[in-house]
Order: C-alpha cells, then structure tokens, then sequence
C-alpha cells in the first residue's frame, strides 16, 4: 500500500501536480501512523494479557497455599483440643479432694504426654514473592489489605507461638531433670535403677509443686495455642473466600 502511495506521489510531483502530491503524501503519513498506533495496542493488549495470566497465576498459587496452611492448621488444632481435654481432666483429678501424692506420680509416669502442638509454618513463599517484586500491586486495594494483613498476622503468630512452645520446653527440661518418667525426651529410663533411686526419695512438697506446676504451664500454653490459631484459621478462610471470588472475575 505504502509503495503504491509512493508511485503516485512521484507521478504527481513528476506532472508537477502539487496538490495531489501533497494530498497523497499527508495519506501515506495518516497510513503509516495508523500503523504504528494499531502495533502499539496490538503491544498493549499483548502486555496486558501477560499481566493478567501472571495475576492469575498468582492467585492460584496463593488459594493453593492458603488451602494448605488449612489443612495444617485444622490438624494441629484439632490435637490442641484434644489436649486441652486431657489436660483439664489431670488438672481435675489433682484437684479432687481424694488425690494423693500417688494420683499425681501416677499422673506424671504414664498419663501427662509432654508432647505439644508445634507452631505452624505458614506457606509465604508466594506473597513474600508478590510483595519482593512489587507484583503485589497489580491487585487491586480490596485483595492487597486481607494479604498484607494475613501475612503480618501469620508472621507474628509464628513467633508467638515459638517462644511460648520454647518456655513450655525449658519447663519440662527442668523437671524431667528432678523426676524421670518414660516418654520425656532426655529422661533417664524410667524404669532403670537410678530412676527409681530417685522416686524412692523424692521431695514430695517439691514435686507436687514442681508437677502441678508444668501441667499447668502446658494447659495455658495449649489455650493461647488454640486462641492464635483459631483467629488465623478464621482469616485465612476470609481471604481464601475473597480470592476464589476474584479468580472467577478475572
């Protein structure tokens, strides 16, 4: 087309017909910023399609994360709770008027699991990402405040949730070091002969002190551990909710 325009042009400026040459010249400009203007959306409409698929993309990985820490977090929870039955339970039968120093030895050799719900390790790898590269602001407002917020909230929760698991250890550890009872990482065979050198002279005052203590410790520690992760469980759902609708908008 270009070189048609062209042929004519030289013609009409050959004929010395002015006009029509400058009339084919401003059409062969027209054509060819007509041109350059459709490569230019044609390039847009291109960029901005990756950038959706990369949104997309986003989305999906993020839900599928999300979906993942669920499932997590309802197992840890859902032992938490568990837990935190047997744990009430012990705590009545110490307090029940016909316990004996031997209710709560028995309590401690075969019925206390020292065992504890450990600290969720969140999936972040995807948002850490989004937010790295400045990628989180291809959402728009109504997403990046749930994320951002969920993100925060997770992170301090982790935290939380290790340092109050780090102080329930450093209080078995002691115990375990004055009374050994089977199960307890540590502990001396519960059943060796120095083991039951020791339990054959105990303190009592100190132990029931000492044991009442650590059971009661755990019973607060589980507590905050289903009050944190409760809130997280419930947010994460949220923003689970709020992206799967997104996703079926995009």
């Amino acid at each position: 087309m270009i070189n048609f325009l062209k042929k004519i042009r030289e013609n009409a400026l050959k004929k010395k017909k002015l006009k029509r040459y400058f009339s084919y010249a401003i059409g062969e400009i027209i054509l060819v910023v007509t041109g350059i203007l459709i490569a230019l959306q044609l390039n847009y409409w291109n960029e901005r399609r990756k950038l959706e698929n990369r949104k997309e993309l986003y989305v999906q990985l993020i839900i599928s994360d999300l979906q993942s820490d669920l499932k997590d977090l309802e197992t840890k929870i859902s032992f938490a709770k568990q837990d935190s039955i047997k744990l009430s339970q012990l705590k009545n039968r110490i307090s029940s008027s016909e316990a004996t120093v031997d209710t709560l030895i028995n309590i401690y050799r075969t019925d206390f699991n020292p065992r504890i719900a450990s600290a969720v390790d969140y999936n972040t790898t995807t948002i850490d990402a989004l937010e790295a590269s400045g990628d989180i602001n291809l959402f728009p407002p109504e997403i990046i405040a749930p994320l951002t917020n969920l993100q925060k909230r997770r992170r301090a929760d982790f935290e939380y949730a290790v340092q109050n698991l780090e102080q329930y250890k450093l209080s078995i550890n002691m115990v375990v070091k004055k009374f050994p009872a089977q199960g307890f990482h540590g502990s001396m065979a519960a059943s060796s002969p120095m083991a039951k050198k020791v339990w054959d002279n105990i303190d009592e005052a100190d132990f029931i002190s000492d044991i009442n203590g650590l059971i009661t410790t755990k019973f607060i520690t589980v507590q905050l551990y289903l009050t944190s992760t409760r809130i997280i469980e419930k947010k994460t759902k949220d923003v689970l909710e709020q992206l799967k609708l997104f996703s079926k908008n995009l």
